[in-house]
């Protein structure tokens, strides 16, 4: 499996270009994109957050999942609010093929 770092990430991706072969796939019916989910996350003592599952493939070749926690309430003491993730999985047998790293 393959791991990618942001500035990998944006040093390979021309986003414009990126953007508009994303739209025509999802147009012609070749990515499938199922409603979501969205979950509260209770957390005893603290801000709730929200945990967003939102997958995607390709029809017979990819599939993937975004993973967002979202705490808006960390907002007022200047903290991130929210970090996600996009997992790739090869479709025939769900290998992962690539996942973000944590930057250092």
């Amino acid at each position: 499996m393959r791991a990618f770092g942001w500035s990998e990430s944006v040093d390979v991706l021309a986003f414009p270009s990126l953007i508009e072969a994303l739209r025509r796939a999802f147009r012609s019916g070749d990515i499938v994109a199922p409603a979501g989910r969205r979950d509260e996350i209770a957390v005893p003592n603290g801000m709730p957050g929200t945990l967003s599952l939102a997958p995607a493939w390709q029809v017979g070749d990819k599939l993937g999942v975004r993973v967002l926690c979202w705490f808006p309430g960390l907002a007022a003491d200047g903290e991130n609010v929210g970090e996600g993730a996009y997992v790739l999985f090869e479709a025939r047998a769900g290998k992962a093929l690539a996942r973000p790293i944590h930057p250092k």
